[in-house]
Parts: structure tokens; sequence; C-alpha cells
């Protein structure tokens, strides 16, 4: 067990883990922030927030395997966009990534175990 929190749980870069947890915060702060607002039972809020924090903590490994599948479709290719298409890129990327954070609790685990494996196969290397 031990083994395979150590490959799957550490297994995305510092750097990269750290800028998504970020990202996954600053989501739930938004979502926080509003159900504060709107919400007056104080069961269902400290709910909500405990739900935020949850999402935001596995959101690294759930926009991992966004970027995966996204990175096996493009590929090493760059993209440029000017005006309306550019602002439509933004829209589209800001729904993947409330996508990515609304389903990270089942996004997640498919990233826990793909990292495993690959961990895995990089230390037998």
């Amino acid at each position: 067990m031990k083994e395979f929190f150590n490959l799957s749980f550490k297994g995305l870069t510092p750097s990269y883990y750290y800028r998504q947890l970020i990202f996954g915060f600053i989501i739930a702060a938004l979502f926080i922030s509003i159900a504060w607002s709107h919400e007056t039972d104080t069961l269902k809020l400290t709910g909500s927030i405990i739900s935020f924090i949850f999402l935001a903590l596995l959101y690294p490994y759930s926009i991992f395997v966004y970027e995966s599948i996204v990175g096996f479709f493009v590929g090493e290719n760059i993209f440029y966009f000017e005006g309306f298409l550019a602002l439509l890129f933004f829209l589209i990327k800001f729904i993947a990534i409330i996508f990515c954070y609304g389903f990270s609790f089942i996004i997640a685990p498919i990233g826990l175990i793909a990292l495993y494996f690959l961990n895995k196969k990089r230390q037998s290397e």
C-alpha cells in the first residue's frame, strides 16, 4: 500500500502539483464564496466547504488526466488564436477546468491509477 501511495499520490512533479493545487483552491474559494452568500444552514454550508476542499485536493490528478488525453490528441503542436477564437478557446478551457474540478472525485482515481503504472514502469527501467 505504501508503494501505491508513493507511486501515485507523489507521482506528479512538485511544481506541476502545487500549481494545479493552487488553481484547485482558487476554484474552491470561488464556490465557497458563492455557497457562503447563498446558504443559511450552517450544516449544509460546512458540508459544502468540506466537499469543495476535497475536490480541490483531487483536482491536480483530475487535470492530469485531462491534459494527458488532450496531449495525446494534440501532441506537441502550438496553436495561435486571435480575437474571437482566442476568447472561444479560453471559454472552452475554463469549462474544461470547471468540469475537471467538479468531477475530480470520479476522474482523479483514473489519474492515480495511471500515475501508479507510469511511475512503476519508470522505476523498472
